[in-house]
C-alpha cells in the first residue's frame, strides 16, 4: 500500500513539475501548476473509468503504472477468482445435491413460508400426485388429505404423520416435517410404509390367531390341574409338581390374556367409549383390590386432588391402572412405599403411580413399553409378570388421547404418568 502511495504522489509531482515548467514557458506559473494538477486528475479518472469498465465486462484486469488503481485492479481481480471458485464449487455442489434427491427413494418437498411448493423430486411429485408445473402453487391446494394440512396449518408444523398416498390410496406413507431456516421454510419428506404395515398387520393378526386358539385347550389344562391339585388322595410326591404346573398353567393363561387385549388395544377397530369415568372412584376400588393381596408391609397411599372425570371407556382405564400398580408391587420391596395421585396440573389432568423401589436404569426407560422387555428378566419370571402391562398402558393411554411419561433413577424409585389433553376431562 506504502508503494502505491509512493508511486501516486511521483504521478502528481511529474505531471505537476511538467506543467510548472510550462507555465513558465508561457509566463504564468499558476495556471501551469492548475494544468498539472487537473492533467493527473483526469488520467487517474479515466484509470478508475476503465477499472470499472474492465470490471463490468469481467475481462483481464492489468494496469500498468502501478499506484492505487493497479492495487484496487489486483484485488479486485483476486476476488474475482475467488468467487468464481466459489460459484464453481457451489454449483458443483447444487448439482450434486439436485442429483442426490433426484435419486432418493423418498419423497421430497421443499414448501416456502406460505406453504407453497418450491422444489419436489420425482418420487414426491408422484406420490402426492403433483404435476411439474404445480412448482409454484401451494401444496394445501392441491393436496386435501386433512391430516397433513392440519399438521401444516399448525403453528409448530415439525413432526411426522401416517397418510395414504394421495395419487396411490393403497400405500401408506409415513410423512416427517421439519422446518428451517430463518424465512420459514417447510421441507417434507415421506417413505413408502406399505410393506411394513402389512407385515405389522400379518404379525398382529397371527398373535391374536394364536393366542385366541390356546384360551380353550389352555382353559381345560387349567381346570383339570385344579382339580388335581384339589385332589385330597394326590401323592405326596405329586404336590409340588402339580402345584407348579398350576402357577405355570395360570401364568400361560395371563400371557394369553394379555396379548388378546393388546392385540385388540392395537387394531383400532373398536375406539374406546367416551362416557365420564370417575377416577376417583375406580382408583379406590382398584386400591381395595390390589392392596388386599399385597403384602400388609406395604404402604399404597391414595392421593385424590380433584373430583374430575375423564371421557373414555372404564374397562381400558381399570386395565391400564391395575398394570400400573403390578408394575409397582413387583419392584418395591415388603416395606416400601406406593403413591397413587390424581391431580389437575394446568389445562390437563395427570394421573400418577409413585414407587420407592429399586429404579429403572436410564438406558432401558425408552424400551419399557415393548412387548415383553424386561429390564430384571429373573425377577419379572418369579412375579410372574407377563411382560406386556406397560405395552397394554402405553395403547390405553393412545386411545384416550393421553401420554405415558416414565421418570426413574436406580435406587430411587419410579413415577408413572398418564397425562391426559384437556379435550377429555369433564371437571366437577
Amino acid at each position: 500500500m506504502r508503494r502505491a502511495w509512493g508511486i501516486e504522489i511521483a504521478w502528481a509531482l511529474l505531471f505537476v513539475g511538467i506543467g510548472a515548467g510550462i507555465g513558465i514557458a508561457v509566463g504564468n506559473l499558476a495556471w501551469g501548476i492548475a494544468g498539472g494538477l487537473a492533467a493527473v486528475l483526469g488520467w487517474r479518472l479515466w484509470m478508475l473509468g476503465l477499472l470499472l469498465w474492465r470490471l463490468r465486462r469481467g475481462t483481464e484486469l492489468y494496469f500498468a503504472g502501478g499506484g492505487l488503481v493497479r492495487e484496487v485492479g489486483d484485488y479486485c481481480r483476486r476476488c474475482h477468482r475467488a468467487d468464481a471458485a466459489l460459484r464453481g464449487d457451489l454449483g458443483r455442489l447444487r448439482r450434486e445435491l439436485v442429483t442426490f434427491a433426484r435419486a432418493m427413494p423418498d419423497a421430497a418437498l421443499v414448501l416456502d413460508r406460505h406453504g407453497t411448493i418450491q422444489w419436489a423430486n420425482a418420487v414426491g411429485r408422484r406420490w402426492f400426485g403433483l404435476r411439474p408445473e404445480d412448482t409454484g402453487r401451494p401444496l394445501m391446494q392441491l393436496v386435501r388429505d386433512p391430516i397433513l394440512i392440519d399438521r401444516l396449518a399448525a403453528s409448530d408444523k415439525s413432526g411426522s404423520i401416517e397418510m395414504p398416498s394421495p395419487s396411490a390410496p393403497d400405500t401408506e406413507l409415513m410423512v416427517q416435517i421439519t422446518s428451517y431456516g430463518d424465512d420459514g421454510r417447510t421441507l417434507i419428506l415421506a417413505r413408502d410404509m406399505t410393506r411394513l404395515k402389512r407385515l405389522e398387520r400379518v404379525r398382529h393378526d397371527f398373535v391374536a390367531n394364536v393366542s385366541h386358539e390356546l384360551k380353550s385347550p389352555l382353559t381345560v389344562v387349567s381346570g383339570y390341574v385344579e382339580l388335581l391339585a384339589d385332589d385330597p388322595e394326590i401323592p405326596a410326591t405329586w404336590i409340588e409338581p402339580v402345584a407348579a404346573l398350576n402357577r405355570e398353567v395360570r401364568r400361560m393363561g395371563a400371557i394369553v390374556n394379555d396379548l388378546l387385549t393388546l392385540a385388540r388395544l392395537e387394531s383400532g377397530l373398536q375406539l374406546p367409549e367416551r362416557i365420564p369415568v370417575a377416577i376417583p372412584q375406580l382408583l379406590r376400588r382398584v386400591r381395595a383390590q390390589t392392596y388386599s393381596a399385597a403384602i400388609a408391609q406395604r404402604y399404597m397411599e391414595l392421593d385424590i386432588q380433584t373430583e374430575a372425570r375423564v371421557l373414555g371407556d372404564e374397562a381400558e382405564l381399570e386395565s391400564a391402572v391395575r398394570n400400573l400398580l403390578s408394575n409397582a408391587l413387583k419392584y418395591t420391596s415388603d416395606t416400601g412405599h406406593i403413591r397413587i395421585t390424581w391431580r389437575v396440573v394446568g389445562a390437563n389432568a395427570q394421573l400418577y403411580v409413585e414407587d420407592d423401589g429399586i429404579g429403572i436404569p436410564a438406558r432401558d426407560i425408552p424400551r419399557l413399553t415393548e412387548r415383553f422387555y424386561r429390564v430384571d428378566k429373573g425377577r419379572s419370571a418369579r412375579s410372574g409378570g407377563t411382560g406386556l402391562g406397560l405395552a397394554i398402558v402405553k395403547h390405553v393411554a393412545e386411545r384416550h388421547g393421553a401420554r405415558l411419561c416414565i421418570e426413574s433413577e436406580l435406587g430411587q424409585g419410579s413415577r408413572f404418568t398418564l397425562v391426559f389433553p384437556r379435550s377429555r376431562i369433564l371437571w366437577e
